[in-house]
């Protein structure tokens, strides 16, 4: 799944092609991907201007004359560019801008669509009710942290994966976050000393930054135009199973915890 390196990548990607053009033509080709609107509203789109490409953690939001579309990818979405419209089993919209065809396409048909009036409070309603700031924000610091923690007995693993506590982290920087951190993915949030707290702060910032600079990471199929992205060859432990640690001589291992894979090295980690 697209996290907020990959979600920004395409962020700029989309800044560089849309901003300030008009949706000269809007085409809808999966109707269940529309969240809180139906078709005839979300071909209104058409003729409007593109005012800007945000994103709060892993939306996009892009802000036109009269809506603000808000876009999930999930696992597979992406954007395709293309001179000729031709139309895949994959593709849930297509937008045509100065006589390109700018097609969000998604393998497995998981990325969602909410269609807001301009005017109306995003981070009030669905999906962004209930999303945090992410790691580069002023508000993410110690005092938050240890608020938010206080007599919790979560894992630091699904913590930091939880969007309502901080925006973006999903499974490959949260593995990354803590190898740097030294801190184990199992390890409850209310052990956690004051130190850890803020490598584990100082850390998200750092691998985030690093891997925006580099495009996100392609562990799949992540794409955008043309370019994979690069941060992947960055890894330390995130898929690299009974390889070894990159700082030690043991081997990085596995484990699941909510049915999710966190990779770790015992010896660097505590």
């Amino acid at each position: 799944m697209p996290e907020l390196p990959e979600v920004t990548t395409v962020k700029f990607f989309l800044l560089k092609h849309f901003k300030n053009k008009k949706i000269e033509n809007v085409f809808l080709f999966l109707d269940k991907s529309l969240k809180n609107c139906d078709k005839n509203l979300f071909l209104k789109l058409k003729n409007n201007k593109i005012l800007d490409v945000l994103n709060v953690g892993k939306h996009l939001i892009i802000k036109t004359d009269n809506f603000n579309l808000l876009i999930h990818l999930r696992m597979e979405g992406k954007f395709i560019l293309s001179k000729e419209f031709k139309i895949s089993l994959h593709d849930i919209f297509c937008f045509e801008i100065e006589n390109i065809f700018y097609f969000l396409n998604d393998t497995r048909h998981f990325a969602t669509i909410y269609l807001y009036q301009k005017d109306i409070d995003l981070f009030s309603n669905k999906p962004l009710a209930n999303v945090s700031f992410d790691p580069f924000s002023e508000k993410f610091t110690l005092e938050y942290f240890k608020n938010n923690i206080q007599k919790k007995s979560i894992k630091i693993y699904k913590l930091l994966l939880d969007q309502s506590f901080v925006a973006g982290i999903g499974n490959i920087y949260v593995s990354e976050i803590l190898f740097l951190a030294k801190v184990l993915p199992w390890r409850l949030v209310n052990t956690l000393n004051d130190q850890e707290i803020l490598d584990i702060i100082k850390y998200s910032r750092i691998v985030l930054s690093k891997a925006i600079e580099e495009g996100g990471s392609t562990i799949k199929s992540f794409k955008v135009g043309d370019n994979i992205g690069k941060f992947q060859v960055n890894l330390n432990v995130y898929q690299r199973t009974n390889q070894t640690c990159k700082l030690c001589d043991d081997k990085i291992k596995r484990i699941k915890i909510n049915n999710r894979s966190s990779y770790y090295c015992e010896k660097c980690q505590k």
